[in-house]
Parts: C-alpha cells; sequence; structure tokens
C-alpha cells in the first residue's frame, strides 16, 4: 500500500500471501523496525509519525484483491481480477477497473468506478458519485444525496435514502430512486424507472420505456419511444411525448399529456386533466370530475364516472360521457356523442355530428352541419341548430327545436308527449315510424288546439307549436 507523506510516497502492510492490504497509522509508525522503498530495498528508521492528514493510493494487482481503506481520503484502484474494494470513512475514490469488481465507498462523500466487468458499487452513507462504466452493473446510493451513473451495459440502480439523481446511460437499464425527491433519466435502450416515495421526476429518453411514479406528487416524461407510465398515488404529471404512448394516472388529481403519437390515456381516479393532443388517441377519464381534450385527430373518449367536461378538438371523433352529469363538445369534424347515463349536455359544433342522449334528462344541441340527434329515455331538449338536421324526440316527453335548414322530426307511437317548437311548413318533414294507421288516419285524428296541433300516437302525442292543421298534411310521412 502506498501511504502519500507530503511530497513521498511509502508501502506499507501489503500481504503477498492472500494479497488484501490494510492501514496502519501513523501513531503506530514508531513500531516500525523495516520500512519497505519502493525499489524494493530495506533500511532506515521508521518515519516520522507526526503528520496526521494522510492519502492512501493503492494500486491492486493482475489477481483477486480484497482492499481496505481508512479513515482519510483514500484512491484505490483494484485492477484486474475480481475485486472487493472498502473505502470506509474518509472522501474516497474507488476504481475498480477489469473484471467484476465490488466496491464500498463508506462513510463520506464518495466516488465510485466501476470501470469493465459486471461491477456492484455501494456508496454508503454521505453523498456519493457511482458509475457503472461498461458491463451490466448494480448501484447502490444508499443514503444522503447521491448521483448514479449506469454507463453501458445492462445497469440497476437503486438511489437509496436521499434525493438522488440517477441516469441509465446507455442499454436497457432499471432505475429506483428510492427514498427522497428522485431525478432518474433512462437514456438510451428500453428501460423502466420506479420513482419510489417523494416528488420525483422520471425521463425514460430514448426507446420503449415503463416508468412507474409510485408514491407522492411526480412527472413523468417518456421521450421518444413507445412508453408506458403509470403515476402511481398522488398528483402526478405525464407526458407521452413522441411516438405511440400509454399514460395512466392511477390515484390522485393527474395531468396527462399525450403529445404527437397515438396514444391511450388512462386518468385513473381523482379529478383529472387530460390531453391526447396530436394523433389518434384513446382515452378514459375513469373516475371524478375529468376535463379531458381530444386534441387533432380521430380520438375516442370515455369519460366514465364523474361530472366530465370532453372536447374532441378536430378530426372525426367518438366521445362517451359515461356515468354523470357530462358535457361533451364534439367541435370541428363529423363527431358522434353519447351522453349515457345523468343529465348530460351535448353540443355537436362545427361538421355532421350525431348526438345520442341516451338515459335521463339531456340537451342535445347539434350547431352547425346536418346533424343526427337522438334524444333516449328521459326528458331532453334537441337543438338541430345550422343545418338540415333530423330529431328524434324517443322515450318520455321531449322538446324538439330543428333551427335553421330542412329538418326532419321522427317519431313513434307510445314514446311520450314531445313538442315540435319552430315548424315551418313546405320545409321541414314530420315522420311517424311503425304506426299500425295510415296518415289520412293519423292526420284526421290531429286536433288543433288553439294555436298548435296535436297529433295523437297511441299512449304518446307530438304537439307542433305556432301552425295550423291544414299547412301540415304535405309535410307529414307514415313509414
Amino acid at each position: 500500500m502506498y501511504v502519500k507523506d507530503g511530497g513521498e510516497y511509502f508501502i506499507v502492510g501489503i500481504h503477498s500471501s492472500d494479497e488484501w492490504a490494510t492501514y496502519i497509522s501513523p501513531a503506530a509508525f514508531s513500531e516500525i523496525q523495516d520500512w519497505v522503498i519502493a525499489n524494493d530495498e530495506f533500511g532506515g528508521p521508521a518515519p516520522d509519525p507526526s503528520p496526521v492528514s494522510l492519502q492512501i493510493v493503492f494500486n491492486g494487482t493482475n489477481n483477486a484483491d480484497t482492499i481496505h481503506g481508512n479513515g482519510k481520503d483514500n484512491v484505490i484502484r483494484g485492477y484486474l481480477g475480481d475485486d472487493f474494494i472498502y473505502g470506509e470513512d474518509g472522501n474516497d475514490t474507488l476504481y475498480g477497473e477489469g473484471h467484476d469488481d465490488t466496491l464500498y465507498g463508506g462513510n463520506d462523500d464518495d466516488k465510485l468506478f466501476g470501470g469493465w466487468g459486471v461491477d456492484v458499487l455501494r456508496g454508503g452513507l454521505g453523498n456519493d458519485y457511482l458509475n457503472g462504466g461498461d458491463g451490466s452493473d448494480t448501484l447502490y446510493g444508499d443514503g444522503y444525496w447521491d448521483t448514479l451513473s449506469g454507463g453501458n451495459g445492462n445497469d440497476w440502480l437503486y438511489g437509496g435514502v436521499g434525493n438522488d439523481t440517477l441516469y441509465g446511460d446507455g442499454h436497457n437499464d432499471t432505475l429506483s430512486g428510492g427514498d427522497g425527491a428522485d431525478r432518474l433519466y433512462g437514456g438510451w435502450g428500453m428501460d423502466v424507472l420506479y420513482g419510489g416515495l417523494g416528488d420525483d421526476y422520471l425521463s425514460g429518453g430514448d426507446g420503449a420505456d415503463t416508468l412507474y411514479g409510485e408514491e407522492d406528487w411526480d412527472t413523468l416524461s417518456g421521450g421518444n419511444g413507445n412508453d408506458l407510465l403509470y403515476g402511481g398515488t398522488g398528483n402526478d404529471i405525464l407526458y407521452g411525448d413522441g411516438l405511440d404512448d400509454t399514460l395512466v394516472g392511477g390515484e390522485g388529481n393527474d395531468k396527462l399529456y399525450g403529445s404527437w403519437g397515438h396514444d391511450r390515456l388512462y386518468g385513473g381516479s381523482g379529478d383529472n386533466m387530460i390531453y391526447g393532443e396530436e394523433g389518434f388517441d384513446v382515452v378514459y377519464a375513469g373516475s371524478g370530475n375529468d376535463y379531458v381534450d381530444g386534441g387533432s385527430q380521430v380520438d375516442r373518449i370515455w369519460s366514465n364516472d364523474g361530472n366530465d367536461y370532453v372536447n374532441g378538438g378536430t378530426g372525426d371523433d367518438i366521445l362517451a360521457g359515461g356515468d354523470g352529469d357530462d358535457k361533451l363538445f364534439g367541435q370541428l369534424d363529423n363527431d358522434k356523442l353519447y351522453g349515457s347515463n345523468g343529465n348530460d349536455i351535448l353540443q355537436g359544433g362545427a361538421g355532421s355530428d350525431q348526438l345520442y342522449g341516451q338515459a335521463h334528462d339531456d340537451v342535445l344541441r347539434g350547431e352547425a352541419g346536418n346533424d343526427l340527434l337522438i334524444a333516449g329515455w328521459g326528458q331532453d331538449y334537441l337543438n338541430g341548430g345550422d343545418g338540415n338536421d333530423r330529431l328524434l324526440g324517443e322515450t318520455d316527453n321531449d322538446y324538439l327545436v330543428g333551427g335553421s335548414g330542412s329538418d326532419q322530426f321522427v317519431f313513434r307511437p307510445d314514446e311520450g308527449n314531445d313538442v315540435i317548437e319552430d315548424f315551418e311548413d313546405n320545409l321541414d318533414e314530420i315522420i311517424i315510424y311503425d304506426s299500425l294507421l295510415t296518415k289520412s288516419e293519423i292526420f284526421d285524428a290531429a286536433v288543433q288546439v288553439g294555436n298548435d296541433v296535436v297529433f295523437n300516437l297511441g299512449s304518446g302525442a307530438v304537439a307542433v307549436e305556432n301552425i295550423t292543421k291544414a299547412d301540415l298534411w304535405d309535410d307529414l310521412q307514415v313509414v
């Protein structure tokens, strides 16, 4: 072993039989009778034991060495062979170099370099820096704030306690932050990242990566590649970034951003904000009161439980409300909107849209374009808006407004008492399906009630406001 005293180097305590080294403290120098000089010559008295700040520099052999430092700042190189190197106390620098090495930093702030080979590096207590180098290495930060870099190879990195920074670098790595607010960077390759406890930041980098935020409030960024992101518990932020990603918010109030690519986004429990952005996206908002924006391209969105606000954006979108009182907006292009359970509001926007109120009391607005509005069950309000629209009252008592354009109002017998507000003769049509009566029989049974005309359809009826019976003959169809 080399002991550095000022500018001089001395060999201390080499045990050649099994090639391990120990340090002899300055207090014991007076007991040394023979001193080994670097040129293998003996002679001279033991050195002055007064220096107390020494740095050990030790170079191992080509064989399997076991090397222990001391409480000072040591520099130890294992060289070739499967070495075990223990820095012990002090700010140590350990180099495994060749073959499969095991390095223990010990206490204080250490630097560990595995070199090439399959290495195991443990930082111990202190703010340590660990670099695996080439080969498939395993790195443990242990205590305090550590920086771990896997290097080339399929590496395993464990941050441990403290706010750690982990870099997978090349190949397929597994990174686990442990406790504390950690930052994990997968690098290139197919990486798996676990945030653990604390508010963590995870970045997959290039390649198809899998990221788990786990506990607390995390930020996950998939990077390039077809990535899989799980937020876990806490209020998390997930970014799919490039290509086709799958984002799962988990528990908590999460924010999900699909970015470009064909993404699948799952909000999970909590009140989430989900943005499909570019690409053909599939969104499941989950339970809670969610906000969903499909973005551009053709999206498929299911809001599921809760009172949700869903915006389809551009593209021919399909929006399904699920349970709860939902608001669905198709916006641009030709969309399909399904209210499902709850008292829902459906607005088609621009384009020729299809709106299905389904269960409960819904409001359907076609807005611009030639739209299809189907009330479903419940007492619904239908407004076609601009364009030539087709409105179906269906079950229960519905209120129908055609809006501008040439509209069709469609009914079946025994489906409730419906009202048409703005019928225009010689422009709009009333179509009655599945009737056992002829057109003449239905028309003759209609009655003028004040300014309105009422058609009796079995246990149901249709009231047409502000029109005379004579004006309706040419506008009535029975199919």
